[in-house]
């Protein structure tokens, strides 16, 4: 049996600042990508923000995120899971919105509260696709009991290759893995 794995692997990739409309909106270009910051409504210390990720490019961009400095915190994000360290976040995909086609785009939005708020002034995609060849790593299933109609066992992934697994990927493997073992067990 052969098996073609895709990996995800965080990589940034930094965009800059294209244009600023007004003081409501921001358009970043990154490579093969673009970022539209709209500000929909502000109060106080208070704003509602939509951002939209356009594909600009040829390949399609999987399991988007996206990391910036949102100057505040966010409540009621849609669209989106939102990872943070203090007012940096990371806003990843929703699940089914994990892929942006060539000239296809996504959006998210949320409240921002905070002081001085402002637009951010970077944004980084932080996920590209790469392929990992199968003879870099192997996966090994020992079932240590088996009842039927189920098991428990150990599982193993040994790395190849001079490069270290992320652990990530290692999640990554062992997920694709179990699908495809519980596959042919069924």
């Amino acid at each position: 049996m052969s098996v073609i794995v895709l990996i995800n692997i965080i990589v940034p990739v930094y965009a800059s600042a294209a244009d600023v409309a007004d003081n409501n909106s921001s358009v970043y270009i990154g490579n093969g990508y673009v970022v539209y910051y709209d500000i929909k409504s502000s109060w106080g210390n208070n704003q509602n923000i939509e951002i939209k990720i356009k594909n600009i490019g040829s390949e399609t961009i999987s399991n988007w995120a996206l990391k910036y400095d949102a100057h505040g915190e966010i409540s009621g994000l849609w669209n989106g899971i939102a990872y943070s360290s203090e007012t940096q976040y990371i806003i990843k995909n929703a699940g089914y919105n994990y892929e942006i086609q060539p000239d296809q785009e996504v959006n998210f939005g949320y409240c921002v509260t905070g002081e001085g708020l402002e637009i951010p002034k970077a944004f980084e995609i932080c996920s590209q696709r790469t392929n990992k060849a199968e003879n870099e790593y192997i996966v090994s299933l020992n079932v240590t009991n088996d009842w039927g109609n189920g098991f428990t066992g150990e599982i193993k992934i040994q790395n190849l290759s001079a490069e270290p697994i992320p652990r990530l990927l290692a999640c990554l493997i062992l997920s694709i893995y179990l699908k495809l073992t519980f596959r042919q067990l069924s």
